[in-house]
């Protein structure tokens, strides 16, 4: 049996550039990952942004719907059950009349504070008024 002999194009990739092409891979994935990690972090931030947007807005419907004169004129209240949007659960809480100069006989002001795990995400205020 005669062997063949190669030549230095046919033998293939050497021990030494397997090394350096490896080494060059993860270097690049070290600096790549930080990048995904972040933009995973930032993903999540939106979803509960968008989540809580949704939650609030669900709870000034349902405000809009009473009198603004039933509403109390001052103080704030827990929203139970907690809203959940998205897979979130948050903590809601209705603050009524902070700035009194929005609040008359026809009008309160509103503004809803929604939190998960004790960090606030997301605010709102709004001025509901009785037509006649």
């Amino acid at each position: 049996m005669k062997k063949k002999n190669l030549n230095k194009e046919e033998q293939g990739f050497s021990l030494l550039e397997a090394v350096v092409s490896l080494t060059l891979l993860t270097v690049c994935l070290a600096f790549s990952l930080p990048l995904f990690l972040y933009a995973r972090l930032n993903n999540i931030r939106s979803e509960l942004r968008t989540g809580a947007v949704i939650a609030s807005q669900q709870i000034l419907d349902s405000l809009r719907q009473q009198n603004p004169t039933t509403l109390p004129t001052s103080g704030n209240t827990t929203v139970f059950p907690a809203p959940t949007s998205m897979g979130h659960v948050y903590n809601a809480t209705i603050y009524y009349c902070e700035n009194q100069a929005y609040c008359g006989s026809n009008s309160r002001q509103v503004r809803v504070e929604l939190k998960n795990n004790g960090t606030t995400i997301y605010n709102i205020e709004a001025v509901y008024t009785q037509f006649r």
